[in-house]
């Protein structure tokens, strides 16, 4: 199952929860990039903290987040950067995308937290920046009809997160280097 912003959305909101879908994707990317492999009943109890789940709306969510958990985490290792920020789709105004983004931005930074990072902790200078960039666009207010201009310009912070999502995960969580085997040597 693909868990499309929608159907997160739907279910999230069926059993009252708080957090919306593009704020409960970024806390776990989040996590996944400050940490190793985000605990899942960790991630969906802290999506949950503030709701209600009972009943066939519980079972839809529970489902809905663990599907959006596993195509998460699968997105974030492709080596094809395949990894998307789920975000509304563009017959959405863009006010409320915009919103979105910065929900979205919101949850990855308290995800870092989350997951271990330390405000002690060294950053290279690019992670620094790609933090401070998405605190910055965690508070963005876009109270426009959404012309092309403005349309470009949410296309292309759109980019940039996905982008600074992958650098800050690259950065601090660097693929172990492949163990080469040595050759067996036993004569036969």
């Amino acid at each position: 199952m693909k868990a499309g912003y929608q159907q997160v959305e739907e279910a999230l909101r069926a059993v009252d929860a708080v957090t919306q879908a593009a704020e409960a994707q970024g806390l776990l990317a989040g996590m996944a990039s400050s940490a190793g492999t985000p605990d899942k009943a960790a991630w969906i109890a802290q999506v949950l903290a503030d709701a209600s789940p009972r009943g066939e709306p519980a079972k839809t969510c529970l489902a809905v987040l663990v599907a959006l958990y596993d195509q998460t985490l699968r997105e974030l290792d492709d080596d094809g950067l395949g990894f998307q920020p789920l975000l509304p789709d563009d017959s959405v105004p863009l006010s409320e995308r915009a919103r979105a983004l910065g929900r979205w931005a919101s949850g990855f930074l308290v995800g870092m937290g989350l997951g271990g990072l330390k405000r002690e902790t060294a950053l290279s200078a690019e992670v620094s920046e790609a933090l401070r960039d998405l605190d910055a666009i965690a508070q963005i207010e876009m109270d426009t009809a959404g012309g092309e201009d403005e349309e470009a310009a949410y296309a292309e912070l759109v980019e940039y997160v996905k982008v600074a999502v992958l650098l800050v995960r690259a950065d601090l969580r660097p693929v172990p280097a492949p163990t080469q085997k040595t050759p067996d040597r036993r004569l036969h």
